[in-house]
């Protein structure tokens, strides 16, 4: 069991004052390694906020590369289903305010397991997430 905590203010409604936010918590309760193409390993979070429990399973740490560098990024990705027609789909749209922070909080975790290195990190900075698969450097 892996975990790696992070946590996030959010405001709690668009109505709400710029003062009225809740702290969010995230954990890293589960990693596991893939071994399928771009796919490096799955994920199982708990997050805590405003004292309810969410579990979400299934987010994908996934590697692809960047527009601007050429090099291998990784990214997170909820969890997906497959509709009549074939398409995929995300089975949970998160806010903007917590889906970097879940995001920047799982690579880590995955990091600290040693699926992958991270040759330099900004927090919050997706872009700077580069990304090289273990023992390929």
């Amino acid at each position: 069991m892996f975990l790696h905590l992070g946590m996030v203010a959010m405001h709690v409604s668009p109505q709400s004052r710029v003062d009225d936010t809740t702290t969010v918590s995230i954990s890293v309760v589960n990693l596991r390694k893939s071994s399928s193409g771009r796919l490096l390993a799955f994920a199982d979070v708990v997050i805590f906020w405003d004292g309810v429990e969410i579990q979400l399973h299934g987010l994908q740490i996934r590697i692809s590369h960047s527009p601007e560098t050429k090099q291998p990024v990784a990214d997170v990705l909820p969890p997906q289903y497959r509709d009549a027609d074939g398409k995929w789909h995300d089975t949970v749209t998160l806010p903007e305010e917590l889906r970097k922070p879940l995001g920047d909080c799982v690579i880590m975790a995955a990091v600290d397991a040693g699926l992958f290195t991270v040759p330099w990190y900004k927090a919050g900075d997706r872009a700077a997430l580069v990304a090289e698969e273990k023992g390929a450097a």
